[in-house]
């Protein structure tokens, strides 16, 4: 059974920030922190229009593509020590999956009060994910001096997400990732409040593994942006998006059910 934040540790620190990114092992993954040694899986992984039906404009990424987008999340990675990117291994034959991540969200600034909006599309957004602007900028030490003096109660926001391998789609690993992702956020001292995620409306697997990993449907929305040259809106794109999202304390309560529900299947 999941162990909740210890809420004693008053205030989110200088030392909470130098927290290594684990690798966090499941009965049949191992997740390891994104690496640049991963680029190539990548780039294969990438290439699969089926697994880029519902990102990316709809379409596969060129190469030069696929490693940008490599380098964005090893970038973003460095934001909060402990979250990031993670890419999954079969514990038995050592093949690649696909890749999960948790990473921040924290409130801007100066946002004004107003509905929730995260900084993947629309006008009007009071919340900012923060990534690094290139590799190797200064956004883990800006990051960081923001969060210090955040108490556990108030925690962060953090966005899962999951993109897999073809070959390895129905296989209930997205969820076994996931659960073990959200599990690690909210029980490891790393401050996190509440996880969501966002898919399209019409994709329909994701919004099903999103609820496995524990996160109930928020809200769907709409957003504005700019089809590419070259790109075609995906189709569903009218339906809108939507949030699965869970606060701590609920997704502690629903992991126990589930575990007392599964050892009594044994």
């Amino acid at each position: 059974m999941a162990t909740a934040l210890d809420t004693a540790n008053p205030r989110y620190s200088n030392a909470d920030a130098q927290m290594v990114q684990a690798t966090i092992t499941t009965p049949r993954l191992e997740l390891r922190p994104l690496s640049p040694a991963h680029a190539e899986l990548l780039v294969e992984l990438n290439s699969d229009p089926a697994v880029t039906r519902y990102v990316h404009s709809g379409r596969p990424l060129t190469r030069e593509e696929a490693l940008a987008d490599h380098a964005e999340r090893l970038a973003a990675a460095e934001a909060v020590s402990g979250l990031g990117y993670w890419m999954g291994f079969d514990r038995a034959t050592g093949e690649a999956v696909g890749w999960w991540a948790l990473t921040p969200v924290l409130p801007s600034p100066s946002a004004a009060p107003g509905p929730s909006r995260t900084s993947d599309g629309g006008d009007g957004s009071t919340e900012r994910r923060f990534e690094a602007e290139e590799p190797g900028s200064s956004s883990a030490s800006r990051v960081a001096a923001a969060l210090v003096g955040t108490t556990p109660a108030e925690g962060f926001r953090a966005e899962l997400g999951y993109r897999l391998f073809q070959r390895h789609w129905r296989k209930g690993l997205a969820k076994e990732g996931g659960r073990a992702l959200v599990r690690h956020g909210f029980t490891t001292g790393l401050y996190v409040r509440e996880a969501y995620g966002e898919t399209m409306a019409v994709n329909e697997a994701s919004r099903a593994t999103m609820a496995a990993c524990g996160l109930g449907y928020r809200r769907t929305f709409h957003l504005s942006f700019q089809v590419g040259e070259g790109d075609e809106v995906i189709p569903g794109t009218e339906e809108g998006e939507v949030e699965y999202a869970v606060g701590r304390d609920e997704w502690l309560a629903w992991d126990d059910a589930m575990a007392i529900r599964d050892e009594g299947r044994m």
